[in-house]
């Protein structure tokens, strides 16, 4: 698999390709996708992604991820005041104390890579749910994700840290009862699972509130 890496001035660019072609590997991609573009130049996306999608000549796929800086790279802990997701891609580069983060990117192109391979075998389809559900969505297909993630012993948040998220989008208006966490539970260990399962558990949650931009395809 073919992996490009834009901007290629980003700390630790260089390292990016072979990370990636491990976790396509461990995601059974690399069969599918011939092309993979990283496109770390988008702040807006900072804890999800927006997968492109085109077919190539002979029949794989160029799949280009776009992605936030942010979600790669850390600050060290002595600069103080100074926002990643502030910052553009210039001010990144020249910025002292901006370093790659080898575990941040390997959990984020683990989390990514699996829901695109989600969505091209068609296990989840974005397209049919509603666009009040769209959040609620990414939410239950992130827990899924991580879950299977952490029973593969691949690269991915922990269950703790995907229930802080979990309980951000779901209790703007509402708390959270035993009920509704019992299906995170069923989520995590894939009890609710493909398309119908994530709908299922959308349809017993309250209703979310989106944390950023969705994790999707355009082809």
């Amino acid at each position: 698999m073919d992996v490009e890496v834009f901007p290629d001035a980003l700390p630790g660019a260089r390292r990016y390709p072979e990370i990636a072609r491990r976790a396509a590997t461990h995601v059974a991609l690399t069969e599918r996708v011939g092309r993979l573009t990283l496109a770390l130049d988008a702040p807006e996306f900072e804890g999800s992604g927006y997968w492109q999608v085109e077919s190539e000549r002979d029949g794989s796929v160029h799949a280009t991820l776009y992605g936030s800086p942010s979600d790669v790279l850390r600050l060290d802990t002595r600069v103080l005041g100074l926002d990643l997701a502030r910052l553009d891609v210039e001010a990144l580069v020249a910025t002292p104390g901006v370093r790659f983060e080898p575990l941040l990117l390997d959990r984020w192109l683990h989390r990514n890579l699996l829901q695109l391979a989600d969505l091209l075998e068609q296990r989840v389809r974005p397209a049919e749910v509603a666009r009040h559900q769209a959040a609620a969505l990414q939410a239950c297909w992130d827990v899924w994700t991580d879950g299977r993630l952490r029973q593969w012993q691949k690269p991915g948040l922990s269950q703790a840290e995907r229930r802080r998220v979990f309980y951000r989008i779901f209790t703007r208006r509402s708390p959270l009862l035993p009920r509704h966490w019992q299906v995170f539970h069923e989520l995590w260990e894939g009890h609710l699972r493909d398309h119908e399962g994530l709908v299922a558990a959308v349809e017993r949650l309250p209703t979310a509130i989106s944390l950023g931009p969705r994790s999707s395809v355009s082809s």
